[in-house]
């Protein structure tokens, strides 16, 4: 806020109608962050909630009978597709995160300017 609107809300602070837009402005800007913060946070979880590890991929893609040698089970399809996917999944989730961060940076810039 400028010294000019300081001022104004110091000269007669019951003016609502003078200091609405300055408080809107803030309060807008303020939502806007919140909202950005719960979507970063929302894609952080997401990304952790895909990921899978090599030991899970095995579990949850390979048949029971396929035999115990850890490394032929991480060499199948089914294992290499369910990793791939998670990997790709949570890189996503990731970068939506990044985004939201910077955008939540803008608004903050904004309103600090």
């Amino acid at each position: 806020m400028t010294p000019q609107v300081y001022q104004a809300i110091l000269h007669d602070p019951f003016n609502l109608f003078a200091n609405l837009s300055v408080v809107l402005r803030y309060t807008g800007s303020i939502v806007v962050v919140v909202g950005l913060a719960f979507s970063a946070w929302g894609a952080y979880s997401a990304s952790n909630a895909v990921r899978l590890t090599e030991h899970e991929a095995v579990e949850i893609g390979v048949a029971r009978w396929v035999g115990d040698n850890f490394e032929e089970q991480l060499k199948l399809p089914a294992v290499q597709s369910l990793l791939r996917e998670s990997r790709g999944a949570a890189r996503g989730f990731r970068l939506i995160m990044i985004g939201t961060i910077l955008q939540a940076v803008g608004a903050v810039s904004l309103m600090v300017a």
